[in-house]
């Protein structure tokens, strides 16, 4: 059965936390201070010296989003908004969204730096703070970014250029880790602790269908021409006998069990090997003729004749969703042993994503008469 290619069920969380990966962050404070003072970082200097480092300019629960920690996103933003888009010449011209450059660059620099606000919020939330194990893990993730450096020197003026700071860039990494700290609690690994049950009954209106087949092929696998018709015919024949020696079966055990051996003896299905516990798809993901057939079907009954499509013949038995089974549309990543794309997984990482999103509901930004001042366009031109 062919195969597409990988959804995205990425939380906007997991795609900052990757982000994280190509930014430096990290460097003794007072070094960083001192690298300021001497005019020595970015070219945003000015701007960031219009507010102390330490204000707070916006506060999620017990969380707070400082001028230093917001500026640093501003720059990543404007980085990232003129690798995209050429030198901002005019920070008051407006942007393809419709804001001004300014704006846009200020809304994408607070999402960024809200996320890591609200995963902290939401933590201390449930109770759960940052421990000491995840503290040393973001400092080893330190020493090795600093590893790549020709000197630490050096790589404290590479962290100032981006206006973080050691604390900051251990702060994000700590985050970072607790969102997967939080999320083995609730559902364990790969989402082991979610029941059955529970998988079910939150794709239930998704359409999802999971069958077995035994195919034949009905185009040369070389030429891609149709076969000749007595290898055709043959096929077909070998299609009747399996049908004979499945209605020979006395109960679905039985079934099973025949069907199973009888794949493995006839089926020329290429992704057999990595698919023996089944397809699991959605309508849209094998053709419709497929669909349609299963869909047909009450579960554990098979098609009483052969099911065609332009290049392949099948025999069809319906069975029940496996949540341990990767959907068709992303199994292509899942073929090792330790596969973290069951539907078991991907249901629980929408459950939890759905969580870690309301904590935005949860615990509304407040934010500062000093974030409320800001005219990022004025401070960024120099005005």
């Amino acid at each position: 059965m062919r195969q597409m290619n990988m959804q995205k069920a990425v939380s906007l969380i997991l795609a900052v936390v990757l982000a994280l990966a190509v930014l430096a962050g990290c460097g003794a404070d007072e070094k960083l201070d001192e690298l300021i003072r001497e005019n020595r970082v970015g070219p945003y200097d000015d701007a960031f010296h219009t507010l102390e480092p330490d204000t707070v300019m916006v506060t999620v629960g017990e969380a707070q989003i400082t001028w230093q920690a917001l500026f640093h996103w501003i720059y990543y933003s404007t980085v990232e908004y003129e690798r995209r888009n050429g030198e901002i010449e005019d920070w008051r011209a407006a942007a393809a969204s419709g804001r001004t450059v300014a704006e846009e660059i200020q809304a994408n620099a607070l999402s960024y730096a809200l996320e890591f606000a609200y995963m902290e919020a939401g933590a201390r939330g449930m109770g759960l703070d940052i421990s000491q194990k995840l503290e040393e893990s973001a400092r080893r993730e330190m020493e090795a970014d600093a590893a790549n450096y020709e000197s630490y020197d050096e790589f404290l003026e590479a962290i100032a250029a981006e206006y973080s700071t050691e604390e900051y860039y251990l702060y994000t990494k700590e985050i970072a880790g607790l969102y997967s700290t939080i999320y083995y609690a609730i559902y364990g690994e790969n989402g082991s602790y979610l029941a059955d049950q529970d998988v079910l009954d939150y794709i239930q209106d998704e359409g999802y269908l999971m069958c077995k087949t035994i195919q034949f092929a009905k185009l040369d696998p070389e030429t891609g021409e149709t076969l000749p018709e007595e290898e055709l015919e043959k096929k077909r024949s070998d299609a009747v006998w399996i049908l004979a020696q499945l209605d020979e079966c006395k109960n679905r055990e039985e079934l099973e069990i025949r069907f199973d051996e009888l794949a493995r003896q006839f089926t020329e299905d290429s992704g057999y090997s990595n698919n023996q516990d089944g397809y699991l798809f959605q309508p849209g993901d094998l053709p419709d003729q497929i669909i349609t057939a299963v869909q047909g079907l009450e579960m554990y009954e098979y098609t009483s004749e052969l099911v065609e499509t332009d290049g392949v013949m099948y025999i069809i038995l319906r069975i029940p969703i496996n949540p341990d089974v990767a959907p068709l549309s992303i199994s292509y990543y899942s073929q090792s042993a330790d596969s973290k794309y069951s539907l078991r997984y991907q249901v629980s990482v929408q459950m939890y994503n759905k969580m870690v999103s309301g904590w935005s509901r949860e615990y509304p930004a407040v934010f500062s008469q000093e974030y409320q001042d800001l005219d990022l366009a004025a401070i960024m031109s120099g005005e």
